[in-house]
């Protein structure tokens, strides 16, 4: 995932499924505190869910199904 998505502070849904990712879920996405919506699916990201994003209030969808988070 391109870390420069963390400096897009107005940003309200973010969806990059099915794209052919293979990085990390980077932990700066939790300054994106205006999300609403955030789908990584149907990709190859690994690593560890962070868990900081749960500071994201406003995230109403999230979908992280078929990748290799753990």
């Amino acid at each position: 995932i391109p870390k420069f998505l963390s400096s897009l502070l107005e940003l309200k849904r973010l969806h990059i499924g099915d794209s052919r990712l293979t990085s990390t879920i980077p932990v700066a996405l939790a300054n994106l505190t205006k999300l609403e919506w955030f789908s990584i699916a149907q990709n190859q990201i690994q690593g560890k869910f962070p868990h900081e994003l749960g500071s994201l209030t406003h995230l109403m969808g999230f979908n992280m199904e078929m990748n290799n988070l753990t």
